[in-house]
């Protein structure tokens, strides 16, 4: 692949995810549906520069189209990726097949931790305020708790549930959410912990 279609899906993730980010691999995928070959083609790795939540986006072209997916415990592969986009359920793993292991499904948990500068928990928890509502209308989003640590008032702590990573990824490019990171860059510690969670029982 030349380097000037290279730079176009830099720009492209770019545009979807916000950040910054370099080719690091490429990898060859069949997704088929039964014995039927549904698409045929190379997905490319990129590393993401400063995301907040994910460290990998896998990209490829179908249909004209630019997918770009973001790695997560889910889609941790580009068959993963193809396969999401395709819009599949993630797959279910029988936990007495898995010795007790996690059940998967295509809803998506996280927890996600913010620390305020010292002095200004106060500004953090109004800005952090300000997403609910927009967030809580969001398409896919089922809930979204925002907590604050009772033995430090710095700390924040964010529940959130949605319906499927699509939706997620869809909330990290929304313009609420974008205001959010560029409006409250400079008021936190440290970037934002964020992790993700499997149902278990």
């Amino acid at each position: 692949m030349s380097q000037r279609r290279i730079s176009d899906l830099k720009r492209a993730i770019k545009a979807v995810h916000g950040v910054e980010s370099r080719l690091i691999a490429a990898e060859r995928v069949v997704y088929r549906e039964g014995e039927t070959t549904v698409w045929e083609g190379d997905v490319l790795v990129f590393s993401l520069l400063s995301h907040p939540v994910a460290s990998k986006c896998y990209v490829w072209e179908m249909q004209g189209k630019v997918e770009a997916v973001l790695h997560a415990p889910l889609v941790s592969t580009p068959e993963a990726a193809v396969r999401a986009a395709m819009g599949r359920s993630a797959e279910r793993l029988d936990g007495a097949q898995t010795g007790g292991g996690p059940v998967y499904t295509s809803e998506v948990t996280l927890v996600a931790r913010i620390e305020a500068k010292p002095g200004f928990h106060h500004l953090v928890r109004e800005e952090l305020v300000k997403l609910l509502a927009p967030t809580r209308s969001e398409p896919g989003c089922t809930r979204f708790q925002l907590h604050q640590a009772l033995d430090d008032p710095a700390i924040f702590l964010f529940y959130e549930t949605w319906r499927s990573e699509e939706d997620f990824e869809r909330y990290l490019v929304s313009p609420h959410f974008t205001a959010w990171c560029l409006g409250c860059e400079d008021l936190l510690a440290r970037r934002p912990e964020v992790s993700r969670w499997y149902l278990v029982a």
